[in-house]
């Protein structure tokens, strides 16, 4: 038992780190505008597929600059290449989920996606994390670490 408890306590102190809780801070600041890009776009459209289809378009500009910038210490355009492609996964993620969740508990598209929203996060850190910011596709440090701007 003091195992598993070990384990899980080594767990949250690995994600718990400075880059995580920068990530979840931006992350709101970033969730926070694309709700209400979201729910503009779906008040006068009445369509949850447009209107994620222009949060995440306008989202990822911002996104992109603010995750670099504050998260992940620096941005390169070849980088925005990979950004798109995570989130284009994660559009599809988030259709997804407020598709389910409107038809499954029986609720708009609003409330859909203020709860999509609580999984959609955590999918985009860790695709981030592995296949936009890594260490192995960054190559903004080199090998003694030091920053290139």
């Amino acid at each position: 038992m003091k195992s598993a408890i070990t384990k899980l306590m080594q767990f949250i102190k690995h994600f718990l780190n400075a880059e995580f809780i920068r990530f979840l801070l931006t992350g709101g600041l970033n969730t926070l505008v694309g709700y209400i890009i979201f729910a503009a776009a779906f008040w006068i459209s009445g369509h949850e597929a447009l209107s994620l289809v222009i949060d995440y378009g306008i989202g990822a500009f911002f996104n992109y600059l603010s995750y670099s910038k504050l998260v992940f210490n620096g941005y390169k355009t070849k980088r925005f290449i990979s950004f798109i492609a995570v989130y284009i996964i994660a559009y599809l993620l988030n259709y997804g989920l407020v598709k389910t969740t409107m038809k499954f508990f029986d609720i708009n598209a609003y409330l859909a996606q203020a709860l999509a929203l609580t999984i959609c996060p955590l999918f985009l850190y860790f695709m981030l994390k592995k296949f936009v910011f890594s260490n192995e596709n960054a190559s903004a440090n080199d090998s003694t670490g030091a920053k290139h701007e």
